[in-house]
């Protein structure tokens, strides 16, 4: 792997680690109520906003200590939504890694939103209630998806990156991933 790579890795292993030590400090269990964690420990505020683009699924605003999420998208991409800007309100402050030298500019918006994705992955679905699950044999993507509060991508999207995907029945289409979902 080359610098760049190793280091994007690095940067993701820590914002898991981040989502991980949150969710075994205040002991959460599945499913995690995040909007309550919003306002109860981070102090930040949900406001659902009809009015956003489509395109735009939720918008942390540091200034007014909130989020606004766009209230036409499903609850469960809202869910996933607001912990990715959770995951910005923890990883990054302003200047986070604007000032790293070892990061191409062009790179850093999208290794911003990787990590959050990251960070809301791991506090979503933590690897270790993952693990239980599929151990204790729920082993059906929507049954995962229903447990964790979160959409069928976005459990086989988990599932791959912690190598149990071929534990886990998904809803196949013709390339043998959920729908919707190309692997």
């Amino acid at each position: 792997m080359d610098r760049i790579g190793d280091y994007r890795q690095y940067r993701l292993r820590l914002a898991r680690a981040v989502a991980r030590r949150l969710v075994l400090e205040h002991r959460l269990s599945v499913p995690i109520d995040v909007e309550a964690f919003c306002k109860n420990v981070a102090g930040l505020e949900i406001y659902f906003d009809p009015g956003i683009d489509d395109r735009v699924s939720a918008v942390l605003r540091r200034d007014l200590r909130a989020v606004l999420v766009n209230a036409s998208k499903a609850r469960v991409h809202q869910r996933f939504s607001i912990a990715h800007e959770l995951g910005h309100w923890y990883l990054h402050s302003d200047s986070s890694v604007a000032n790293e030298r070892t990061v191409p500019l062009a790179a850093i918006n999208e290794l911003l939103d990787a990590e959050a994705n990251a960070f809301a992955a791991e506090f979503l679905m933590p690897a270790a209630a993952v693990h239980e699950f599929v151990r204790a044999g729920v082993a059906d993507l929507p049954a995962l998806a229903v447990r964790f509060e979160v959409s069928q991508e976005a459990v086989w999207y988990r599932l791959k990156e912690l190598r149990l995907a071929h534990r886990v029945r998904p809803r196949a289409i013709g390339n043998g991933s959920p729908r919707g979902v190309v692997t």
